[in-house]
């Protein structure tokens, strides 16, 4: 397995990717995840994702397949005078094909992405996992993440 950056050729399968999160989350949480697309509704959003000015997208490549990826972008808490002065990296979305899971494809890619924030000089990697996502949680625990913080949310409509 090869981790590397991804390409724009690499579109079509992170949308792939990108749909089977999509249905996972719609599944668990529809008040707050639109329903999966078919793959191509997303693609200008991940199209974006491809070349960020102040981050990355790595992609997991098995057998000229992808079969994972995950995103990452810094930012820098050292002009908000009531935090620390941190230059943090905050994964975006991390995903796995879910017939690739479970051999360390994920572990892999976030790897990539520590060397990649040691490269610039990143003080902490953040990131968010929904609440009703137990495997991803369990995932990043033994990742060696730990709760930070919470986000609250309260329906008005």
């Amino acid at each position: 397995m090869r981790i590397r950056p991804a390409v724009v050729t690499d579109l079509a399968a992170l949308c792939r990717l990108a749909e089977q999160l999509a249905e996972h989350h719609h599944e668990q949480a529809p008040e707050t995840f639109a329903a999966p697309s078919g793959g191509w509704r997303d693609q200008d959003y991940w199209a974006a994702q491809l070349e960020p000015d102040d981050g990355v997208l790595f992609v997991a490549e098995q057998r000229n397949e992808l079969v994972g990826f995950v995103t990452a972008r810094l930012s820098d808490t050292r002009s908000i005078s009531f935090l620390q002065p941190l230059i943090l990296c905050r994964i975006g979305t991390l995903v796995v094909a879910t017939s690739h899971r479970r051999h360390g494809i994920g572990a892999r890619l976030l790897e990539r992405v520590e060397a990649w924030a040691k490269d610039n000089d990143v003080d902490e990697i953040r990131l968010e996992v929904m609440e009703f996502n137990q495997d991803a949680q369990a995932f990043y625990a033994r990742q060696d993440f730990h709760g930070q913080s919470r986000i609250l949310a309260k329906p008005l409509r």
